[in-house]
């Protein structure tokens, strides 16, 4: 009884010392909408360089609006997709991680690299023109371009050619990544394999 009314008695229970077990464990690591808009608005903005170059010399002279409409349109959905997956179990793998700064740093590179960026956007480019005339060539005018195109787009139909064309990117993006994915999940399995036979020796 006198213990416990003495205040400076240490404690002599389980129940009365602190346990740092019980701190609760931090959660996934994740980033601000201010900040992913940023990130993502760097990442489309570099990347559709070499297409904005392309497209504002072939069949859209006069509409960089559109083409800037969306660009603008893939940076709001690359930003909500990534708050709305950042905290997934599939996004803290490391190995997806890795895979993603891999994937876009690489598509980064190619539109800096100017061959590489032009070749890749120019072939995406044309593709994605030939889908968008073909099912809508009322887009379309005959007022001969600058470039190597005969017909320029309008407003509606460069900014479809331009929503097509990033589809297009995104898809071989993916493909890409998926081959990256593959490579980075079996360096990580020999890597593992080797450590543990180092090991049990």
């Amino acid at each position: 009884m006198a213990d416990s009314l003495n205040p400076f008695a240490p404690p002599t229970s389980a129940i009365e010392r602190p346990s740092f077990d019980a701190l609760p464990e931090p959660g996934p690591k994740s980033r601000g909408w201010l900040l992913s808009f940023a990130l993502w608005a760097l990442v489309c903005i570099v990347s559709a360089a070499p297409s904005f170059y392309w497209g504002f010399g072939t069949i859209a002279t006069n509409q960089a609006a559109a083409m800037c409409l969306g660009i603008a349109m893939f940076i709001a959905a690359y930003t909500l997709c990534d708050q709305l997956t950042q905290r997934r179990s599939w996004r803290q793998q490391s190995s997806v991680s890795l895979t993603l700064r891999i994937g876009y740093v690489s598509r980064i590179m190619a539109s800096i690299i100017f061959p590489i960026g032009m070749f890749v956007d120019a072939f995406c480019g044309m593709f994605s023109v030939g889908i968008v005339q073909s099912v809508f060539p009322f887009l379309f005018s005959n007022e001969g371009g600058a470039g190597a195109f005969d017909e320029q787009a309008g407003f509606a139909g460069t900014l479809l050619v331009t929503l097509v064309q990033g589809c297009v990117l995104n898809i071989v993006l993916f493909a890409y990544m998926l081959v990256v994915l593959g490579v980075v999940v079996l360096l990580r399995r020999f890597w593992q394999s080797s450590e543990q036979s180092r090991t049990s020796h």
